[in-house]
């Protein structure tokens, strides 16, 4: 019989925004799974769910680049569904951790997809987390929609799809702003956004960092963990 693969969301940083059902699942875990960059170094989102495991667990560290090369990708990943299945095959349950929720913009995906396409009897059960712009959101005093307002969740890459967003009527989540982020500065501020917009870097982390006046941060390198919170124009002002 093999084991269950669960992809559990520890949420953004504080050990206290996790659900009760990961950790009813942590605290019986056989095996943890933890994504790192590379080799050797610390994992946040262990530290995150370290209080909650069984003294006795196994933690399978997986080595998954931050790259933008497919190949490298792709390696990566069959690697670390491999690596996974080896427990599993023992009738080990194995849990994969994750920043925020394994639906967002996580590893999860695809390391889960690899398992299955090498056993499909294999469960797969994802645990939702909180994601890093709820707390944000919940930091700053931002609702992130009301009404008929709508949400954009935009990572950025194309500067293109950037200022298509921005020009929308849409309340945005900007992720991944460390890349050019002098630039995103130039889009808030041509779509009219600079004031109705947050910066927030490291939420719910020892090193939480939040301001409204985010024109001080050009030129500065900004943290991967940072992201932007930006309201629409409100109905009455003028462009």
């Amino acid at each position: 019989m093999v084991g269950k693969l669960y992809g559990i969301g520890v949420g953004p940083g504080d050990p206290e925004l996790i659900t009760l059902k990961a950790v009813k699942i942590l605290e019986n875990i056989e095996v943890v799974c933890v994504p790192q960059a590379k080799k050797g170094k610390p994992s946040l989102a262990l530290n995150i769910a370290a209080k909650y495991l069984p003294e006795e667990v196994n933690v399978l560290e997986l080595v998954l680049p931050m790259t933008e090369e497919k190949n490298e990708l792709e390696s990566s990943w069959q690697e670390a569904g491999a690596q996974i299945l080896t427990y599993l095959e023992k009738g080990m349950d194995v849990a994969f951790l994750t920043l925020g929720d394994p639906s967002l913009y996580s590893t999860f995906s695809y390391v889960s997809r690899v398992v299955k396409s090498l056993a499909p009897q294999v469960e797969v059960e994802v645990i939702p987390g909180i994601t890093s712009y709820s707390l944000a959101a919940a930091k700053t005093g931002v609702s992130l929609a009301e009404k008929d307002e709508s949400l954009l969740i935009v990572p950025v890459g194309s500067q293109e799809e950037l200022l298509d967003g921005l020009e929308r009527k849409h309340n945005v989540v900007l992720m991944k702003v460390s890349r050019d982020f002098d630039f995103i500065l130039e889009a808030l501020e041509k779509s009219n956004r600079l004031e109705n917009s947050y910066f927030v870097s490291r939420c719910g982390q020892e090193k939480e960092y939040i301001t409204k006046d985010i024109k001080k941060l050009k030129g500065l390198k900004i943290d991967y963990m940072s992201l932007i919170l930006s309201k629409r124009e409100e109905k009455g002002e003028t462009k």
